[in-house]
């Protein structure tokens, strides 16, 4: 799954996503496609969880919008 999906999915933007991976709150494991394709990915059982743990509140906070 790509940031971009991730994003889509549970409702961050790309930056939120890096920023946990960052923190050690998601994995990220290497893509299996070359350049110019997306190489990180984040792994889809940690983009569930942030789903479903994240309430609507924490969710605007985080992605910045009002």
């Amino acid at each position: 799954m790509t940031y971009e999906e991730a994003s889509k999915r549970v409702g961050y933007t790309v930056d939120a996503l890096r920023g946990f991976v960052r923190e050690g709150r998601i994995k990220t494991r290497a893509g299996r496609l070359p350049p110019p394709f997306y190489r990180e990915m984040l792994l889809r059982q940690d983009v569930e969880k942030i789903g479903s743990t994240m309430s609507g509140g924490g969710r605007h906070w985080v992605s910045g919008d009002e």
